[in-house]
């Protein structure tokens, strides 16, 4: 994993928007026969920057968070294959996420657990130093073939899926980009046991995510809204290689995004839907697409550069 939330990935926004020069305007009409898109372009630069294979493996970065919070509770066993498919993709040694505070928990009539908490997450990539500070409510439900759990079933660690709502405010720096804003995320995953060393995952993930972020050079507005199907993938556990065999990821979004700088010379705007898939090959390179309803873009990388 490269970024630990999604909001860090995507904090970029405003070097890239300052990027396009003078009022860039993008309009992303749907329909019609879908044209070869050219990969040299800003356009292009700008969505695969955006949405990579980071931003693809969104239903993991999510749940780094919410396991550091499921850690707190006294006596609730995560030692299962639903766990671990969910903590998927290791940080690196200097990246971190500590649970600074646990307001409150409990098990709701619907079996629901709800946590209230407070977390910083931090990445070292090379020189550059990312940290968020999250204030959270994170609703939980662990399910056992497809039904939820009570209090008493959880905590014996039996359960091969898991749903969360996640709701939370965020802040934070990424180099020179200081960010604020809110994120909304509902993932429901289920794990099948393939073999010893393999499981099946399947996941469906909505997003809401608004903020702002600024430097010296200007700022920038986003509202993104996202869903993601996760299809038959197919990955290892307790192995370090976080690259899948088999598999697809597929997420349509929406971008509604406004940037300028503070010369008022430079601006960026930019709205419309767009349709991200990936699909993992045979040599466990990954093919990504993108398309804005008129014009493909395609692009095969090796898994260990996403």
């Amino acid at each position: 994993m490269k970024r630990l939330i999604t909001l860090i990935s995507l904090s970029g926004l405003l070097s890239l928007g300052l990027f396009f020069g003078c009022s860039d305007d993008e309009s992303n009409p749907t329909g019609g026969d879908l044209n070869p898109g050219d990969t040299t372009t800003g356009t292009f630069q700008f969505i695969d920057s955006t949405f990579d294979g980071e931003y693809l493996g969104g239903y993991e970065e999510s749940f780094q968070l919410t396991l550091a919070a499921l850690e707190q509770i006294p006596g609730l066993s995560l030692d299962n294959r639903a766990a671990t498919a969910a903590g998927l993709g290791a940080m690196s040694p200097d990246d971190t996420v500590e649970v600074t505070q646990i307001a409150s928990w409990e098990f709701t009539a619907e079996n629901w657990l709800v946590i209230n908490y407070s977390a910083t997450a931090r990445e070292i990539d090379g020189t550059d130093t990312s940290e968020v500070t999250i204030n959270a409510v994170d609703s939980v439900q662990f399910l056992l073939n497809g039904q939820p759990l009570d209090s008493a079933g959880v905590w014996l660690g039996n359960f091969n899926g898991l749903a969360t709502r996640q709701h939370g405010d965020v802040s934070g720096v990424e180099g020179d980009n200081s960010f604020t804003g809110a994120a909304h995320r509902a993932l429901d995953l289920e794990v099948v046991p393939t073999n010893d060393s393999l499981i099946n995952v399947a996941a469906s993930l909505d997003d809401t995510l608004m903020f702002d972020v600024a430097d010296d050079s200007g700022s920038c507005a986003l509202e993104l809204t996202s869903n993601q199907t996760v299809t038959d993938l197919v990955v290892m556990i307790d192995n370090d290689d976080e690259c899948p065999r088999a598999g697809t990821i597929v997420a349509i979004a929406g971008i509604d995004l406004s940037c300028q700088s503070n010369d008022g010379l430079a601006q960026l705007d930019i709205e419309g839907s767009w349709t991200i898939s990936a699909t993992v090959n045979a040599d466990q390179s990954i093919t990504l697409s993108y398309s804005d309803g008129t014009t493909t873009w395609t692009v095969t990388r090796d898994c260990d550069d996403l």
